[in-house]
């Protein structure tokens, strides 16, 4: 027989899938509504993990970095180079690190969005080694994101553990996704190209331009949230 908690748990679970997979329904409302049935169970103290998770979760990126290259090593022949990295953490594991990064060479617009890019394994902010639960499990929190450069927007989608509840079957693991707004950089940009009538010669560099910006720390939310307890 099924325990209150674990009943408890398991209406909450369905409940949230359930509002999770209607777009016309904001995440913040349905975590709004699964908490206050969870934080009635004294399992899951406000400010838990599991409960941080259900009721106010947002990402924060920090260091975010974007950086394009563009060089014509003759007059026809184009090299480009773009490369975005950040750092992401939450409210629900403060002091989980993960690092995101990608690269990419495609020829008209190298960040819209149209790729899937993987994180690195999460560090502990402190120590910085890999990240462990208590009794020295490692985290499991699979992360992935898209990028879109031309609005400065990340989108991620993040599956994390939380090891707080009681009793057999004491992890909640969530799957949450969501992009954030627009965001406003700060950007530097250098260029270069040979001067009017200077005839071109091998060895010559004929044009280059660099671009780096960077962006203050942003949150935001998931649109999208899934629970399995």
């Amino acid at each position: 027989m099924c325990s209150p908690r674990s009943l408890l748990l398991n209406a909450a679970s369905a409940l949230l899938l359930l509002l999770g997979s209607t777009t016309a329904a904001p995440t913040t409302k349905t975590s709004d509504v699964t908490a206050s049935f969870l934080n009635n169970d004294s399992d899951l103290p406000p400010g838990s993990c599991t409960s941080t998770s259900l009721h106010d979760f947002h990402w924060r990126i920090t260091n975010l970095h974007y950086t394009f290259s563009l060089t014509y090593t003759t007059p026809s022949h184009r090299i480009n180079n773009a490369e975005v990295s950040f750092n992401l953490t939450s409210n629900a594991l403060p002091d989980l690190n993960v690092y995101c990064s990608a690269w990419s060479q495609d020829y008209m617009d190298p960040f819209y969005g149209q790729r899937v890019y993987d994180c690195e394994t999460p560090v502990n902010l402190t120590t910085g080694e890999p990240a462990t639960l208590e009794g020295g499990k490692k985290v499991k929190a699979k992360t992935q994101f898209r990028y879109w450069q031309w609005s400065q927007s990340v989108e991620v989608k993040q599956t994390w553990e939380c090891d707080d509840l009681e009793g057999v079957g004491s992890m909640a693991i969530f799957t949450g996704n969501g992009t954030s707004a627009a965001q406003t950089p700060n950007c530097t940009h250098e260029e270069h190209s040979m001067p009017p009538g200077q005839p071109w010669k091998n060895g010559d560099i004929y044009y280059w331009s660099y671009q780096h910006c960077t962006l203050p720390e942003f949150s935001f939310p998931p649109t999208e949230l899934q629970v399995f307890a």
